[in-house]
């Protein structure tokens, strides 16, 4: 705030000079940076608050009077600042201040009005409720400085007066009309969504364009449902159309709705609704609880189409592909059932038999029977073919005498108007219409629509048609204004459809592999990790994909390439038929040409495939000859201004840790980077989605410089039989299973880890350990021993980490040390290999760290390599990380969960709680107790994070 402060001193200085009739004297330079800092520059919202911006107008015109008392020097730089501002015609707080600049230069403020008001003004672009607020400011200024009535606004005054024909600036619900009629013509007739689907949705994007229309998101999904419920050619030609395909990449929503509607007239086997399960959940991220009611709607389709096809317990099937994506739902308290999959819920029983409930109802004033259960019981009824036209009839009078707030959302009055016959439907609507009329609570402009809109059951497909057309010339009427605008145009977004490569799309499932690699590819790390779980899915469903990603191999940065790798191991360790297909894959990227992939390779190769490997494979590569022998500069430094899936300054960081595990002096690799940066090419970009994302993936040449120096100087023999500490140190610490494999929600206390998650950092020390230790040992059998355990949860400005850690309790141990005592990238691959080397310590379990690619997804806290060499202990990985001893039984576990959210504030969905843990049986522990004689001994601990 200095800038401002310090134009409020310079204007003080010069009125005070002023008043003493002395000469106003200033820095040229320092004036000048003064007025630019304020009135030029773009300050960040934070920086420069409402009250600044309110102020400015007059700070400046009070610039504006004192530069014609002061020197030529002054007034020039107040015009330039002036002219910089004034020339692109504001219509902010600076209006006034350019009218007031402008005031004896009416030719110069004529044009300013005509850019706005004129024929093809500026305003008649944007919504009501800003035109007419602009229209206002403008006829204030004429007012104000217009005294010859040299500008006229008489246009723009006829102009507004159709302003009131169009849509609200804010709540705008006409568009649930044009989509109520269209539900229902298609109901009639589906061949009706290729004439009108397009149509519909065009006219409801033109409302979102000229005002706030809130049917808009309901709308767009009921039309991507319908077009893709017309099968894959249907879809193709949707989505080849940059318009609906750029909608669909920054909402991803509909395309998950639009898989929902392709299951209602498809007949698919096991595998083929498992890949379009696998799609869905690469395109949402169940963390995200925006799209909990999209996922769980895609569920039921898929049970239901399922069930339609004779596919017998598809349940657990979709859960073992996706565990956190299962019945998201449930709590039908904290979530809005969408009306879209509403039809399929289990319904409850009647706990009275239908017609005693319908009786009740109708003779009780005081029944406390909902509408809900009336609803039910006139529908059995009917099923039942016992429900009388005489009983609908007294019902339907009954409900429009009742109603007081408008009859448009009762849907308990539709039902009976829609199952009536018609002229016992017309005889009701006509005693309802004398009523209302005689009442002081009748809502005409919402009734009455309403009522013609339920009559469609009775007229008929014409009669709907018909409405429709209606509708939608009444609508392009609104958005023009009667004629009097023009008609908005319709903004495209980025060029999506030219990622997808449409000659290799033969199938819905071709489709969705192309999508999840474009976001694979793209800048928005949350979507990313979510694209990234889906391919896995669809890869263990089908192989053939793996051929797909191999041709698409050289449009994958190296990270991307590195994610790929662990799909590939993580699929090795169910792979039964294609181990050898898979072998031959990891054998040709061996001698990929990024380091952090050729290493990966080969040390896969190594553990996966020992009787064929022999040495590391290491391959010469063009760039060799570019990388210098020396530098001269050091201090490499990458900032970045949001969270970034690997941090800032990667490489000094990666550097130190190299120092440190090899013991050696690598100032030599920092100024070899800095040099080699500068003869680089820029990395490729990376695809923006433009959603609200809350991490960023990071790739910059820095980076990709530093890991070929590292290639080259391998590949001369420098890091021979270091590989490991340098893929500990360049390798992502993220642990496949935990990446791709969604954690299970949380059994106990309602899913809820912490109650009293905002109090916890008030409370002492050993109060927040016990209540870490109780949490992370819930559920655990007496027979059976937490080893080794974290929880992550959040508030609305902090992190909470909890976690226990076992060791063993030798002389002088202290508890303090064992607490913090952790290990760097303890992948399992890693861990197994026999040159992972650990530091000294007593641990069995330890706190593992490293650079994730995303949050929380590696494992935490696990058994440290020293405890299972000394104890014979081996972890194996299959469909569950399990824990065996020497003679191969299994003798513990590693369990995964996430909680939901109890922190109101909390509206990250990367803040998600996590709780991981592993679990051994107690007798194990007390046989090593009795062979060591020491005994094992748990610390637990605890940090709060502070966001910034």
């Amino acid at each position: 705030m200095e800038f401002f402060f310090g134009n409020i001193c310079l204007i003080g200085k010069w009125i005070y000079f002023n008043q003493v009739k002395k000469i106003f004297f200033e820095s040229i330079a320092e004036f000048k940076l003064l007025l630019e800092a304020l009135f030029l520059k773009e300050w960040p919202v934070n920086v420069l608050d409402n009250e600044v911006a309110e102020l400015k107008p007059y700070i400046l015109k009070a610039y504006i009077d004192l530069s014609y008392s002061g020197d030529d020097k002054y007034k020039q730089i107040v015009d330039k600042i002036c002219m910089k501002i004034f020339d692109k015609h504001p219509v902010n707080q600076m209006l006034e201040a350019g009218a007031y600049y402008y005031r004896n230069d009416l030719k110069k403020l004529n044009m300013w009005f005509e850019d706005w008001l004129g024929q093809r003004g500026k305003v008649w672009n944007l919504r009501m409720g800003e035109r007419n607020s602009i229209l206002l400011s403008f006829v204030q200024i004429k007012e104000k400085y217009d005294h010859n009535n040299v500008i006229s606004i008489q246009f723009a005054i006829e102009q507004a007066k159709w302003s009131v024909i169009g849509y609200a600036s804010r709540k705008e619900y006409s568009g649930d009309y044009l989509l109520s009629w269209y539900n229902n013509l298609v109901k009639y007739d589906a061949s009706m969504i290729y004439t009108y689907a397009k149509k519909v949705k065009e006219i409801s994007d033109k409302i979102t364009e000229v005002g706030d229309n809130r049917v808009e998101y309901n709308l767009n999904s009921k039309v991507f449902s319908d077009l893709f419920s017309c099968g894959f050619l249907s879809i193709k030609n949707t989505l080849q159309d940059n318009y609906y395909l750029s909608q669909c990449i920054k909402e991803p929503e509909y395309l998950v709705d639009g898989l929902s509607g392709y299951l209602k007239t498809m007949h698919l086997n096991r595998n083929e609704l498992l890949e379009v399960w696998a799609l869905g959940i690469g395109l949402l991220d169940w963390r995200d609880e925006d799209n909990h009611a999209t996922i769980h709607s895609l569920q039921m389709a898929i049970e239901k189409c399922a069930k339609k096809n004779n596919v017998l317990n598809i349940y657990n099937e979709l859960k073992n592909y996706g565990t956190a994506y299962i019945d998201l739902v449930s709590n039908s308290a904290k979530y809005n059932m969408p009306e879209r999959w509403r039809e399929n819920r289990i319904k409850r029983g009647l706990s009275e038999m239908p017609l005693q409930v319908i009786q009740s109802y109708y003779e009780d004033e005081n029944t406390n029977i909902s509408s809900t259960e009336l609803l039910n019981a006139l529908k059995e009824l009917k099923h039942n073919e016992e429900l009388s036209c005489e009983l609908l009839e007294k019902l339907a009078l009954k409900e429009f005498d009742n109603e007081k707030y408008g009859i448009n959302h009762n849907c308990l009055i539709e039902y009976l108007i829609n199952s009536l016959p018609q002229p016992n439907a017309d005889k009701v609507i006509k005693y309802y219409l004398n009523n209302a009329l005689k009442s002081e609570r009748f809502y005409p402009e919402a009734d009455l629509p309403a009522l013609v809109r339920w009559m469609i059951t009775h007229k008929g497909e014409e009669y709907c048609e018909n409405g429709l057309k209606e509708i939608i010339a009444m609508q392009i009427s609104w958005m023009s204004s009667a004629g009097r605008f023009e008609t908005p145009e319709i903004n495209e977004d980025s060029t999506y459809s030219k990622l997808l490569n449409w000659n290799r799309i033969d199938s819905l499932i071709d489709l969705g592999y192309q999508l999840l690699i474009s976001i694979i590819l793209s800048d928005d790390a949350d979507a990313v990790r979510t694209a990234l779980g889906g391919l896995y899915a669809l890869l263990k469903l089908n192989y053939h994909y793996i051929d797909a990603i191999e041709r698409d191999w050289e449009r994958l940065h190296y990270r991307a390439k590195e994610w790929i790798l662990m799909i590939y191991e993580l699929l090795m360790t169910d792979a039964k038929d294609n181990k050898e297909y898979l072998c031959e894959i990891i054998r040709k990227h061996c001698c990929d040409e990024d380091f952090n992939i050729a290493l990966y390779a080969n040390i896969l190769m190594k553990k996966n495939y020992p009787k064929q490997f022999t040495e590391y494979i290491k391959t010469q590569q063009d760039y060799f000859y570019q990388v210098p022998q020396n530098g001269f500069k050091n201090m490499i430094q990458v900032k970045n201004d949001s969270p970034w899936i690997n941090g800032t300054n990667y490489v000094m960081e990666t550097i130190k840790v190299l120092e440190d595990s090899l013991g050696e002096n690598l100032d030599d690799i920092e100024r070899r980077t800095v040099k080699y940066c500068e003869t680089i090419p820029d990395v490729q970009n990376l695809i923006t989605l433009k959603r609200r994302s809350q991490c960023k993936v990071s790739l910059n040449k820095v980076n990709c410089a530093f890991l070929r120096i590292l290639y080259k100087d391998w590949y001369d023999g420098r890091w021979s039989n270091a590989e490991i500490d340098i893929a500990r140190a360049i390798l992502s610490s993220s642990e496949p299973y935990v990446l791709f494999n969604t954690p299970s929600l949380w059994k106990y206390n309602d899913g809820k880890f912490i109650d009293d998650i905002d109090k916890v950092p008030e409370k002492s020390k050993d109060i927040q350990k016990t209540q870490i230790q109780q949490l992370i040992e819930t559920g655990v059998n007496e027979d059976e021993f937490v080893i080794a355990g974290i929880v992550f949860d959040y508030t609305y400005k902090a992190e909470v980490c909890g976690y226990m850690l076992t060791y063993l309790n030798i002389p002088d141990m202290k508890e303090d040390d064992a607490a913090y005592k952790y290990e760097r990238n303890s992948r399992l691959l890693l861990q197994k290999s026999r040159e992972f080397k650990e530091k000294y310590h007593c641990n069995i379990s330890l706190f593992f760290n490293g650079v994730e690619s995303f949050m929380h997804s590696n494992i935490m806290c696990g058994i440290s390599k020293t405890a299972l060499s000394c104890f014979g202990w081996t972890v194996d990985l299959n469909k569950r990380i399990l824990l065996r001893n020497f003679r191969g039984d299994i003798i513990g576990r590693f369990e995964l969960y996430y909680g939901n959210r109890v922190s109101s504030g909390n509206r990250y969905h990367r803040n998600q709680p996590i709780l991981q843990r592993w679990i051994i049986r107690r007798d194990e522990l007390k046989n090593l107790q009795a062979i060591l004689s020491i005994d094992i001994k748990s610390v637990v601990n605890l940090e709060i994070d502070e966001f910034e």
